[in-house]
């Protein structure tokens, strides 16, 4: 049973992130980051939904009456991909960074300088880039 609720969520996975992709292509030329930002606020939400329905992992959300007023830095553990995923629905405004090896993937590139993500080169090999944060910020 563990080994189809993971294929099954692998797959919807994939699927959620193409169609997600796509919906987002349109609003890669307008200014501002607004629209896009909504997409992928949803989209992870997606992702959530499918990791407690499919997979039984539910998110709790302790905390968030810590957070500072105005700019703060959260330094999660990386325990595993997932993390994104988990907290990027709860912070509003937010900046992260990330590996290169996601602009990999087809028009995802677009879409992570549209959010103002600080992408750095975790492959190897070169020297670190950054996407300005002021690029897309709206």
């Amino acid at each position: 049973m563990k080994r189809f609720r993971g294929v099954l969520f692998t797959g919807v996975y994939y699927v959620l992130s193409a169609v997600y992709v796509i919906v987002s292509l349109p609003f890669l030329v307008l200014p501002g980051r607004g629209p896009v930002t909504l997409i992928i606020r949803s989209y992870t939400r997606a992702i959530n939904l499918a990791l407690r329905l499919i997979c039984g992992i539910k998110k709790e959300v302790r905390g968030r009456e810590n957070l500072p007023e105005g700019a703060f830095i959260i330094a999660a553990k990386h325990a595993s991909w997932g993390d994104g995923f988990m907290i990027y629905p709860e912070i509003r405004n937010m900046a992260f960074v990330t590996g290169d090896h996601l602009e990999k993937f087809p028009l995802v590139g677009g879409i992570l300088r549209k959010l103002g993500a600080i992408v750095i080169d975790t492959c190897g090999g070169g020297t670190r880039k950054a996407a300005s944060l002021a690029d897309g910020m709206a």
